[in-house]
């Protein structure tokens, strides 16, 4: 009678079939599974603290690092307020500079000492009001009074006598309106005297004389086309002693 094969791990004798005896049992060796399981344990285990670790590690880090930003912005910050207050104080410098600058110096000229490069001057005579007062109005009477001497021999220019007649009664013809003493002519002229024998009239005019006269030989032309005239003022005659 032959043996069957036998499996690795086993022992001689029979290999027994379910629902059978024999006389030995089986030896079953376990060993080699058993060294898997604390294997695969130790790798887990080793896993499982190197997360760990590395876990702590990177929040330990991440900790210091929020530490330190903190930090360098708290600093930053400082750093920035000294600094905008600096040049708070440097604008504020700069503006009342600028200010002190622009205004004008109030100084007596008195409170200067005489500099010996300034030649003296002589000061100005000052005219008094008054005496202005008086020169303006004396400067206005003469060019009034000049006005009106024109004016008064422009009139008699045109005034024009052509004819002379004597007697108790005389009466003269200037510019075709016949005149008697005491007659206005030329608007500002009064009849004062009229002479027949010398063929004059005498004018006044705010009281300066006048001579309108008539310089015709007898018998010559008749008094419509007289010969031109000539008026001079009369010369008053001289006081009687």
């Amino acid at each position: 009678m032959s043996s069957a094969p036998q499996l690795p791990g086993e022992t001689g004798g029979f290999r027994g079939l379910p629902g059978t005896s024999t006389g030995d049992a089986p030896v079953v060796d376990a060993s080699p599974r058993r060294g898997r399981a604390s294997q695969q344990i130790i790798v887990v285990i080793l896993l499982l603290s190197v997360s760990g670790a590395a876990i702590f590690g990177m929040r330990h880090l991440g900790a210091r690092a929020g530490m330190d930003m903190t930090v360098a912005e708290v600093g930053l910050k400082i750093g920035d307020e000294k600094e905008s207050a600096e040049r708070a104080k440097s604008y504020d410098r700069i503006m009342a500079d600028l200010q002190r600058m622009q205004r004008p110096l109030d100084v007596a000229m008195g409170d200067f000492q005489k500099s010996p490069f300034m030649l003296d001057m002589p000061e100005p005579l000052a005219a008094t009001n008054v005496e202005d007062e008086e020169l303006k109005r004396a400067e206005q009477a003469r060019r009034e009074a000049a006005a009106r001497k024109d004016a008064t021999l422009r009139t008699l220019g045109g005034l024009q006598l052509q004819s002379v007649l004597g007697g108790s009664k005389p009466l003269a013809r200037i510019n075709n309106e016949t005149v008697h003493v005491g007659d206005k002519v030329g608007g500002s002229f009064v009849v004062k005297e009229i002479r027949g024998r010398e063929r004059e009239v005498v004018l006044d005019n705010d009281g300066e004389d006048f001579v309108l006269s008539m310089s015709l030989p007898m018998g010559g032309p008749p008094a419509q086309a007289p010969a031109p005239h000539t008026a001079t003022p009369k010369t008053p005659p001289a006081p009687k002693k």
